[in-house]
């Protein structure tokens, strides 16, 4: 009988896998692709963190269009360490689209008063001359220096409504940002604006003014925002001071005293009079303050000192020989 075979079953223990095998050219081809990859990563994170460095420099410190203000200087205060009382234009050229008038808000953002194009409301200011109030004041700067002037601008704006300037921001849909501020900060108040829906002027609240013809129109003036408006810029810290301010002008420029005492009053200081008195020049000095209490009233001499450049104003304890005052401070105005 024939006998049976074992059938032969491979041990699949002893198959040996194949292994892929790469040439060494290959290799050296892709070693160094892993390395110029490496390379180019961190080129890209040191130039991302770089230009990051970089952008954060600038939109802290740059201040765009800045030498335009230079002439604007006898207009500013400073109130708060970080700029938030002043005026942003939006504009296009020459043209004015929108106002916002600022002023801080208790959680450090900013709020607005907003005034556009249709609100300001026609008036005459020169004989047989029919005009909106910013057109006017435009037109008036041409006038008056050539050109438009935006400290000009600036300044019928801030005696018209008595807000404090601290910053101009001037955002042009042609030119981009013009501003004393930095990008950074003007980022911030333009976001604040956005976020905080800003007020609007009652213009049918509005006193009225006679014109040459008889007809009477509306006016925004000073009394206007004053009543709409009273603690719109005011600090608290000031008006708890009450401290009792006399204004006086000994400059040749007419109604300076009521010009410059205007923000004061915003602001909350009590103005209790406001007159004309001589005063000698002292020095370079732009104006000669009195004090009754300087501890008692150190925040209102501070908001008083920082309407004029340092060293510009000369400070004196007790009350002028000059003069009868009743004040707590009193101020002489001697140049501008």
């Amino acid at each position: 009988m024939p006998m049976l075979r074992r059938k032969q079953i491979p041990n699949r223990l002893n198959v040996r896998k194949k292994r892929i095998s790469i040439s060494p050219k290959i290799q050296k081809v892709i070693g160094r692709g892993s390395l110029l990859l490496l390379s180019v990563s961190i080129l890209a994170f040191f130039a991302v963190s770089g230009w990051g460095a970089i952008s954060k420099a600038i939109n802290e410190s740059y201040r765009p269009g800045v030498a335009k203000f230079s002439a604007c200087s006898p207009l500013f205060l400073q109130v708060k360490t970080k700029p938030l009382y002043g005026v942003i234009l939006r504009t296009e050229g020459s043209f004015v689209k929108d106002i916002f008038l600022t002023s801080p808000t208790t959680t450090g953002s900013v709020k607005a008063i907003r005034l556009t194009s249709s609100d300001w409301v026609p008036v005459y200011f020169s004989k047989n001359f029919t005009f909106t109030q910013i057109g006017e004041i435009l037109r008036l700067s041409r006038l008056e220096t050539g050109d438009y002037d935006p400290c000009y601008v600036i300044e019928q704006l801030s005696l018209t409504s008595g807000v404090p300037v601290e910053y101009i921001l001037i955002d042009d849909s042609e030119k981009g940002l013009q501003t004393t501020v930095t990008i950074a900060e003007a980022q911030e108040l333009l976001r604040g604006i956005e976020q905080n829906t800003p007020l609007q002027l009652r213009t049918n609240l509005l006193g009225l003014r006679k014109l040459d013809d008889g007809t009477e129109v509306s006016v925004i003036t000073y009394e206007a925002f004053r009543e709409q408006y009273p603690d719109f810029f005011k600090i608290d810290e000031i008006a708890q001071e009450q401290a009792f301010v006399e204004v006086y002008n000994a400059t040749d420029i007419s109604g300076y005293a009521s010009i410059v005492s205007r923000k004061w009053a915003m602001l909350g200081i009590d103005i209790s009079r406001i007159g004309n008195a001589t005063y000698e020049e002292v020095g370079d000095a732009l104006a000669v303050m009195y004090v009754r209490d300087s501890l008692a009233y150190s925040r209102t001499q501070a908001i008083i000192k920082s309407s004029f450049p340092n060293g510009k104003l000369v400070v004196k304890e007790g009350r002028p020989s000059n003069l009868v005052t009743t004040g707590d401070i009193v101020v002489f105005l001697i140049k501008r």
